[in-house]
């Protein structure tokens, strides 16, 4: 609004990026991304955030994104203090909207930690039972081998023993 004519279409061209990526993780927090390792389907507590309640962050989100937009396409001369859509962004940006982004990012970081938590949990499970399966099949082997060596050995044993009476004669 206060800038030079001649640097508006910078700031606008910085603004339209700055709002493509809102809009863009936007629809990756509602629909999922595997760019963005963001789950397909929502949570029932984020599904709740977004979608439930008076103040559901989905239609405040595509209420500023609209907003926005708007402003964006607005004509220089409208480009003033007072232009409605500023205040607006203004005004929701810093409170209701950043808290209840907040409020969705710290619920994906609370599902993330749990998952990793499950997975760690799995890990241990599937190395526990490759070791149980290790040391069963080292018994299964040298169990028998075990007693095959002792037989052998007595075999020999017994021919040592044959052949030194054999020998006495």
């Amino acid at each position: 609004v206060s800038a030079p004519r001649a640097q508006r279409p910078e700031i606008r061209a910085t603004l339209e990026q700055a709002l493509d990526l809102m809009a863009k993780s936007h629809r990756a927090l509602l629909n999922g991304s595997a760019e963005l390792h963001l789950p397909a389907r929502q949570s029932p507590a984020v599904h709740a955030m977004y979608f439930e309640g008076p103040d559901a962050l989905n239609s405040q989100m595509e209420i500023y994104l609209h907003t926005v937009k708007d402003l964006l396409e607005s004509p220089d001369e409208q480009l003033t203090p007072r232009n409605a859509a500023l205040q607006y962004i203004t005004r929701t940006a810093p409170g209701q909207l950043v808290a209840g982004l907040d409020r969705i990012v710290g619920q994906y970081q609370l599902e993330g930690e749990v998952a990793i938590k499950r997975l760690s949990t799995a890990e241990t499970m599937v190395w526990l039972a490759t070791l149980l399966l290790l040391l069963v099949e080292a018994w299964l082997i040298f169990r028998p081998l075990a007693a095959r060596t002792r037989l052998a050995i007595s075999r020999l044993q017994d021919a040592v023993n044959a052949l030194r009476k054999h020998e006495e004669k």
